[in-house]
């Protein structure tokens, strides 16, 4: 078995809410080596190409694990029936499991929520509360910091002023994101530098977005390749409830980061709601959906210029069979059309061509020309390596596991 130069990390915990289509944030390596690790009944298992088989690295109530940079940890959320309580790491290798945050070490008995490393020692998490009354768990909006070998634990801002977060590529600033509520409160865009205790810098107001349910609209950050200017679309707060020839525009947003009173509307859009915009990584195309005028079942991908202008008709698909286009690189997108597992690869100069000919799912970019993804094998998840030039290569196959629910992520690291 030929092995490639990633290190992957697999969830089969309920609850686990993994973006899986998104392209790597690190692809520095060229070393071949390959590590994985996996939620299964609440048992976290861990395999490298120096094991024989896998290894169970840690028992019980494990709901979603997540991979340092350096793939030497693995911190993993815990508690009962998929709900993400307590937070805790372990060696790769199986060694010192490790409590890094317990339920008495939070507000309010509050849970674990969103989880990000920001390097190899440190991880970034915010927080939920359970809502009894709707069953359902209620962003807290307070952001901690954590070192992933002490243990030290720190509330890095005032109680509900945290939010989602997005880390810029250099891994210099963070983003954070306060969704507002529908009708009631603004929305927040902000900035901060984690070594300086300054307050934020606050990037953007917007009102509350409707989203038809009890979850919040977090506008989606697109951090250009300097990580000079941050790129994101705020729609008009009904746009979920518009349709015929009244759809509100979406504004497209730029902020320079050196001079946040610089932002700017850079163009506008009619589009989906759950079709927003997403630009290419260096900001120059976008692809988005909007409903047919002639047919509110049908929905119309669309390819424009960065800013939106000259916007050309790409493809089309009834609603419910076309997914939101992503980006692999500044030329190609895929999206998912038709049966679940049909993956299309689309570029800004030619049209679309399916993936494989097989069902595939998971699928994630390493580079241009390769990526990641499972096939339903008879005894479990195969994980394969496709080429766009070239025979998919075989890595393992997770025993008892089904393709179309496996959620993993990958990141590369040094060998």
């Amino acid at each position: 078995m030929r092995y490639f130069c990633l290190i992957l990390l697999i969830g089969l915990a309920a609850g686990c809410n993994l973006n899986v289509d998104e392209p790597l944030a690190n692809s520095q390596t060229t070393t071949p080596a390959l590590y994985l690790a996996w939620a299964q009944q609440g048992d976290l298992w861990a395999y490298s190409p120096d094991d024989s088989s896998p290894r169970r690295v840690a028992s019980g109530g494990v709901v979603r694990p997540y991979l340092a940079p350096d793939g030497q940890t693995i911190a993993f959320t815990r508690g009962p029936e998929g709900i993400p309580q307590t937070l805790w790491a372990v060696d790769f290798n199986g060694g010192r499991e490790r409590e890094l945050v317990g339920t008495d070490d939070l507000l309010n008995n509050e849970g674990i929520g969103q989880v990000g490393w920001w390097d190899e020692n440190a991880l970034y998490f915010n927080t939920f509360q359970i809502d009894s009354a709707h069953y359902s768990l209620q962003p807290r909006h307070n952001l901690y910091r954590v070192h992933a070998g002490t243990g030290e634990l720190a509330l890095i801002r005032a109680p509900n002023e945290g939010g989602a977060f997005s880390f810029d590529p250099q891994h210099r600033y963070i983003i954070l994101i306060y969704p507002g509520t529908y009708n009631v409160r603004d929305g927040r865009i902000s900035m901060i530098d984690p070594l300086v205790l300054e307050p934020p810098r606050n990037l953007l107001f917007f009102k509350g977005v409707a989203t038809g349910a009890e979850t919040l609209f977090y506008p989606e950050i697109y951090w250009e390749a300097s990580g000079e200017a941050v790129r994101f679309a705020i729609p008009n707060p009904d746009l979920l409830y518009a349709s015929g020839d009244n759809i509100p525009t979406t504004a497209l947003w730029r902020v320079p980061l050196d001079a946040p009173s610089n932002r700017e509307v850079i163009g506008t859009l009619q589009v989906d709601f759950f079709g927003l915009p997403s630009w290419s990584p260096d900001g120059a195309h976008l692809v988005y959906l909007k409903r047919a005028p002639d047919n509110p079942n049908m929905l119309e991908l669309y390819l424009a210029d960065g800013d939106g202008n000259n916007a050309t008709l790409y493809n089309n698909g009834q609603v419910g069979d076309l997914s939101r286009p992503r980006w692999i690189d500044a030329n190609q997108f895929f999206y998912i059309q038709g049966e679940p597992g049909t993956y299309w690869l689309g570029t800004i100069d030619t049209s679309s061509q399916r993936l494989t000919e097989t069902l595939i799912f998971g699928v994630r970019w390493l580079d241009s020309a390769h990526y990641l993804y499972l096939r339903q094998a008879d005894n479990g998840a195969a994980v394969a390596l496709g080429a766009l030039d070239g025979a998919a290569q075989p890595i393992i196959t997770i025993e008892g596991a089904q393709a179309e629910t496996l959620r993993y992520t990958a990141v590369l690291v040094d060998g």
